[in-house]
């Protein structure tokens, strides 16, 4: 149901291509990674897997949220979710004194707003 289903299988590319776009790299959907955590071999930093998995998590949640709906969640969902990830991550880290270092991968800066951009831009000329 998380990944052999057909509707669902688009999410997962559409996951895929989030991550793709922000990395600038080419990264297939991989049940292994998306599904059960582990880390994406086609990024070499640490800093960059950290950004990965906050955003493949923001995907699982959203697909749990929504999984008897035949409603999948879209690309603007998707960084709505990372962006409150990011922002409990930046209290949790006020909370307990320790400084919240996501900021040196863009999290969610700049990759983010040029996704939104490129989603605008992709869709204006449909």
């Amino acid at each position: 149901m998380w990944w052999t289903c057909k509707i669902v299988r688009e999410f997962w590319k559409m996951v895929a291509h989030t991550l793709s776009t922000i990395f600038r790299l080419s990264i297939e959907p991989d049940p292994l990674s998306f599904l059960l955590g582990l880390p994406l071999t086609t990024l070499k930093t640490s800093d960059a897997n950290k950004l990965a998995t906050h955003i493949l998590m923001a995907a699982k949640t959203l697909r749990a949220a929504k999984w008897k709906s035949t409603y999948l969640p879209n690309q603007q969902a998707l960084i709505i979710k990372v962006k409150w990830i990011r922002n409990m991550e930046t209290i949790r880290a006020y909370l307990h004194g320790t400084g919240y270092k996501m900021h040196c991968c863009g999290f969610p800066g700049q990759n983010l707003r040029q996704l939104k951009q490129t989603r605008i831009d992709s869709a204006s000329t449909l």
